[in-house]
């Protein structure tokens, strides 16, 4: 079969079963048995309507190669009722093995990012490797926080908690679909995340993406009731919870720790989570790193900025939501961003009289009554202004080396730097 008579082809309605299938093959040969409609039933359980999210390269019909391209609309109706962002997370980037070295997987990813550049969308988002992507302009970002944990170093650091028995109305159950369990747990998610990307009738299918499920812990009343304690999403094994929220009626969180690693049947119990900056996700972090056995940060993925300006609001924004942000201005040159997209992007940030305002010079993207604000200083007349190249851009906002000393951080004032770092940190559950 000649190159010339392959075409692309989008996924069209009634192939998700042919899509899914291509994908569990590719990867089925190239490393373990796979069943999409499983593990991503977000993207191809039954009546989804995601075909069109998949670039196909087709040969007589045939699929060859495939990228799937899944968009995300970004939201904050708690906080930011007019805020309103798309992000796109690539996955099943599969290649057929009698079409490889055909250049296939490159015209199909560089057609689905010209495509999010058109419509729009602020940043790209995958798991892969680093020598692959980088070549579109994705690299290591997000900031991963990884907690070991131990019954043992609960009961020995709070020796209270040995002598106490689990309480008889306490219960872990699956997280139902629909009604008042569904309806707080939901709330705890908006209220934790700042920024959601998860419709509440598509929370728990979105939850079993990658063999996990949404729990909730629950506490039982003698006329048959049940009140949500915490809501978790852990994997099949029981082994690593991706996210947690509890509710303020729940015990304090190492209580809550234990008696849930003790409903489990667990010892141990892995939990990642993203680097939290306030609220209860920063008590959470504090009692986990002052108790684990071992704590470590990662990156959480790889990530193709698009739009500076769009990315770097939608994170402070969600930002805003935990931590008041401190007074300032500031102004970013950033050059050299891969093609498609504008290869010289300005950011313009101001924070004051409780009030956030991030643009790129000629249009503001976020402009918005700040939710927590701190004690207005005199803010200079001038703003800070820094170039920065793409990849320094990448490594100094929204990576875990933005955590350390580098350059930008000592560039910018002590308000400014304050902002920092910014995290693209996407869940789990809301991966591909």
């Amino acid at each position: 079969m000649s190159e010339q008579a392959a075409n692309q082809v989008r996924g069209s309605r009634g192939e998700g079963e042919k899509l899914a299938d291509f994908a569990n093959l590719v990867f089925s040969m190239d490393h373990r048995p796979h069943n999409f409609e499983v593990l991503m039933p977000k993207v191809y359980g039954e009546g989804r309507d995601s075909e069109s999210w998949h670039y196909t390269m087709r040969e007589d019909g045939e699929i060859r190669a495939m990228v799937m391209a899944m968009p995300q609309p970004v939201t904050s109706p708690s906080h930011f009722p007019d805020l309103a962002f798309e992000r796109v997370g690539i996955g099943n980037v599969s290649v057929h093995h009698r079409a490889r070295g055909k250049g296939y997987m490159q015209q199909l990813m560089r057609t689905a990012i010209a495509d999010m550049v058109d419509r729009g969308s602020a940043y790209s988002f995958l798991s892969g490797q680093r020598q692959r992507y980088r070549y579109y302009g994705y690299d290591n970002a997000g900031i991963l926080m990884h907690y070991s944990l131990s019954q043992r170093n609960l009961i020995m650091t709070w020796p209270a908690l040995r002598a106490a028995q689990l309480p008889a109305d306490l219960a872990l159950i699956e997280l139902p679909t629909s009604g008042p369990l569904l309806d707080d747990a939901y709330a705890l998610y908006q209220a934790n995340e700042g920024l959601q990307a998860r419709a509440k009738e598509d929370f728990t299918l979105i939850c079993r993406t990658f063999s996990q499920s949404a729990r909730a812990l629950v506490r039982r009343s003698a006329g048959g009731g049940q009140d949500l304690q915490a809501y978790f999403v852990i994997d099949n094994s029981n082994t690593t919870i991706s996210e947690l929220a509890r509710t303020e009626a729940a015990p304090a969180w190492p209580e809550l720790l234990l008696r849930t690693m003790q409903l489990l049947n667990q010892e141990k119990l892995s939990l990642q989570l993203p680097l939290a900056f306030g609220g209860s996700a920063l008590e959470l972090q504090e009692t986990l790193g002052f108790v684990s056995e071992d704590c470590s940060i990662r990156n959480s993925g790889m990530f193709l900025i698009l739009d500076f300006a769009k990315t770097i609001g939608m994170l402070l924004a969600a930002k805003a939501t935990q931590v008041p942000l401190a007074p300032g201005r500031l102004r970013l040159l950033i050059h050299e961003c891969p093609s498609p997209a504008p290869a010289e992007q300005t950011v313009e940030i101001r924070v004051g009289g409780g009030r956030l305002h991030v643009g790129n010079g000629e249009r503001l993207f976020v402009d918005a009554d700040l939710p927590l604000t701190v004690d207005e200083l005199a803010v200079e007349a001038g703003s800070t202004e820094v170039a920065l190249t793409y990849t320094d851009a990448l490594a100094w906002l929204f990576s875990p080396r933005a955590l350390l000393d580098n350059p930008l951080r000592r560039a910018l004032p002590v308000a400014e730097a304050s902002w920092l770092p910014l995290n693209p940190f996407v869940a789990t559950a809301d991966n591909c």
